[in-house]
């Protein structure tokens, strides 16, 4: 359970910390709607219990929930896309990730002084290992729990949305009428015109 509430709460409060503006490299391909309105509108159908979870399954990428981590804690100048292709490799150690992923171990030593160390990735190993253990019935469960203040309102509104250009990310806020949160955010990133969910979390 402890795991599923550090995964549900998959993204902080607060403002969207990627710089995102270095280094450029293709991240693997993973499936994704076709715009933001079609993803946070089939998420929120989810949540709101109106659709069935495999229909939005493919459109969530655990995975990016670390490369999201990363950046927070870093401020790595990088795009999303480029940061969360490296979560793929972990585990082929740091001299693997300064060989194949150049430009994001550039970038990672330019943000924090030090050259990406085995010390730096046993951190995100074990997320990513936290992420491998889930089930789907966990993976579910995770949504579900947003479902406190459902239904939500699933008419996408511009005005909601937040993306930022530069670094193929963005979010979308949906209000939320409650004394402590004030809205339920999905976040997104956009690799190659794909538009894939990694976090979701309540906002104060």
């Amino acid at each position: 359970m402890r795991t599923l509430k550090r995964l549900g709460a998959l993204v902080v409060a607060g403002t969207v910390l990627f710089a995102m503006t270095g280094c450029k490299k293709k991240a693997k391909a993973h499936e994704g709607a076709k715009s933001a309105e079609e993803l946070v509108t089939k998420v929120i159908d989810y949540i709101n219990g109106d659709i069935k979870f495999k229909e939005v399954k493919d459109w969530i990428d655990w995975y990016g929930w670390v490369a999201y981590y990363i950046g927070d804690k870093t401020g790595i100048e990088c795009d999303f896309p480029t940061v969360r292709a490296v979560i793929d490799d972990l585990e082929e150690g740091p001299d693997y990730i300064k060989k194949h992923h150049k430009e994001f171990a550039e970038a990672y030593e330019d943000a924090t002084g030090d050259e990406i160390n085995k010390k730096d990735l046993k951190k995100y190993i074990e997320y990513k290992k936290e992420i491998d253990d889930l089930t789907e019935d966990d993976e579910e469960e995770i949504y579900e729990q947003f479902r406190e203040f459902a239904p939500y309102d699933n008419e996408f509104d511009e005005d909601n949305l937040y993306e930022r250009e530069d670094s193929d990310f963005g979010s979308y806020s949906i209000p939320i009428d409650d004394e402590e949160y004030h809205y339920l955010e999905i976040q997104y990133y956009i690799d190659d015109g794909k538009y894939v969910c990694f976090g979701i979390n309540y906002v104060c």
